[in-house]
């Protein structure tokens, strides 16, 4: 089993290879890595997969009406 962050992967082989073997667009790539999420590849037997680590519970900004 092979496993990497999404960066590196791009790093490596580039946006537009990097979508076609998880099955997504560039685009797709490129919005990811802007927004700096934490996604990571991995490759096993000749199967690629992604996935993103996020915290749970997702924490939610107050809004100044809840704050007061």
């Amino acid at each position: 089993m092979n496993q990497k962050s999404l960066q590196d992967w791009v790093n490596e082989i580039g946006q537009v290879e990097t979508a076609r073997k998880i099955g997504v667009t560039q685009g797709a790539i490129c919005r990811a890595l802007k927004s700096k999420r934490n996604i990571f590849i991995k490759e096993s037997n000749g199967f690629v997969e992604a996935f993103e680590i996020k915290k749970f519970p997702l924490q939610r900004k107050e809004t100044p009406e809840k704050a007061a």
